[in-house]
């Protein structure tokens, strides 16, 4: 007797017994995959979605640098982080700190928010994640980059010598950057 699988079951097997985690990241399949690291391109893949997820697997730190920061579905997501015990630090460019960024948001909900306006362009579009997770590439964390833009980003697992660098990049950035209050002044 043969057993048939309709492809849709055996793609949440697959899911379950956690098949291949540097190809498959939630429900999405990268564009390619290698030793920890997987790509993505949107607008083929929800890279927002994708975002959301691996914010909501935080255990202990996430870590965002953005140039530019309007999505307010990813802004909840660091909210209920925070909500969950998870520390959030944002910072956001100093041309972008504006009413049309969700910093202001975070900043009200007591997420530590800063604005980095040492540079020309703070353009950075860096997550990181427990410092096991390094999510970058050119998406801008903007509702309006999903539907509209030929993106790339990037999920980088367990990689410590590439996470050690990054974060040492993004507290550099913090040393120089101006906490925003409550107000998200």
């Amino acid at each position: 007797m043969t057993l048939r699988f309709p492809l849709a079951w055996i793609s949440v097997l697959l899911l379950v017994g956690g098949c291949n985690k540097e190809e498959q990241v939630s429900k999405y399949k990268s564009a390619g995959a290698e030793d920890g690291v997987a790509v993505f391109f949107s607008p083929q893949t929800d890279c927002r979605k994708l975002i959301i997820n691996q914010i909501g697997d935080a255990q202990k730190t996430i870590h965002l640098q953005a140039y530019s920061f309007s999505s307010e579905r990813i802004a909840r997501a660091l909210v209920d982080a925070r909500k969950m015990g998870v520390k959030v630090t944002v910072i956001i460019d100093g041309t972008k700190a504006d009413g049309k960024s969700e910093t202001g948001f975070l900043a009200k909900k007591g997420i530590d928010t800063y604005v980095d306006a040492e540079h020309e362009k703070a353009h950075n579009k860096v997550i990181l994640i427990d410092g096991k997770t390094i999510i970058t590439g050119s998406f801008n964390f903007s509702d309006g980059d999903e539907d509209s833009t030929a993106d790339n980003m990037l999920i980088i697992r367990d990689k410590p010598k590439l996470m050690e660098a990054y974060e040492e990049n993004f507290q550099g950035h913090l040393r120089h950057s101006k906490k925003q209050d409550r107000e998200g002044r």
